[in-house]
């Protein structure tokens, strides 16, 4: 039963801190809006460095336990941190030519398309599903009636 209670209260963190991360995210580019004395690239900048240390921080032990296995995928770390890195860049620059609107939808409708793309990329391995495919389907539809409104 201790297992049980365990393996539920792992889930539950895992749910809230899923549901905290995207409303901090979901705030972001409203937020980059309103602070017009900063360049986007210092906002993306401040973004990276603050999740990074929050990320650092709580994954320590873990990152510490695995760090052998992580030097053997030094190429898929590098790609990663590269990614990271330009990521809040490029989204706050969005953020600041297009407008939070767009911007956060068409961010958001396309990571079906980009996730899809990566695990193929890196995995080699395509499990494109209904779901999958309705949400890359309501993101297009989304991004299409965004580029085509008035």
């Amino acid at each position: 039963m201790a297992i049980i209670r365990s393996a539920n209260t792992e889930y539950q963190f895992g749910v809230g801190a899923i549901l905290f991360s995207s409303l901090l995210w979901g705030t972001t580019g409203t937020a980059a809006t309103f602070a017009p004395n900063v360049s986007p690239a210092a906002m993306g900048a401040f973004a990276m460095g603050g999740g990074g240390l929050i990320l650092a921080v709580s994954a320590y032990r873990q990152v510490r336990h695995h760090y052998l296995k992580i030097l053997l995928l030094k190429r898929l770390w590098l790609f990663s941190a590269l990614a990271l890195a330009i990521y809040p860049l490029a989204f706050y620059t969005a953020m600041g030519l297009a407008g939070v609107a767009v911007g956060t939808v068409v961010s958001i409708a396309s990571a079906p398309f980009f996730a899809a793309v990566l695990e193929c990329l890196i995995s080699k391995e395509v499990n494109i599903t209904k779901r999958w495919f309705v949400s890359f389907a309501l993101g297009l539809v989304g991004i299409a009636l965004l580029a085509f409104s008035e």
